[in-house]
């Protein structure tokens, strides 16, 4: 069963700082480094700028929403929206530190739309 983490004080410098720190420490690349913060600053924009009644919690639940927000709403590519998704549960478990299930940690959002 999945636990809401509601959506903490966010301290937007302290969190990059630590996202680029995490990021580094993992051997990825200056490139990955930039992304990663780019979708991490847009991901938590998208939770705060939810209508009240819509407001989401920190978890495996609102990454998904996130991801089908980029994909419907925004019309990103699967690429785009894959490392958003890599981003975003990278965020989760090494910064925020919820936990998420092996399911979502294995790959990429099982983002379907239909018409």
């Amino acid at each position: 069963m999945e636990t809401d983490h509601p959506l903490r004080p966010i301290d937007f410098d302290k969190d990059l700082n630590e996202l680029r720190s995490q990021i580094r420490s993992h051997g990825y690349t200056a490139s990955t480094v930039r992304s990663y913060s780019f979708y991490i600053k847009d991901y938590l924009g998208w939770l705060g700028s939810l209508p009240k009644s819509q407001k989401a919690a920190l978890n495996e639940h609102s990454m998904v929403r996130y991801a089908v927000h980029l994909k419907e709403d925004r019309k990103m590519g699967d690429s785009a929206v894959a490392q958003a998704f890599s981003a975003v549960s990278f965020y989760l478990r090494n910064v925020a530190n919820i936990p998420i299930s092996r399911r979502q940690e294995a790959g990429q959002p099982q983002v379907v739309l239909l018409s």
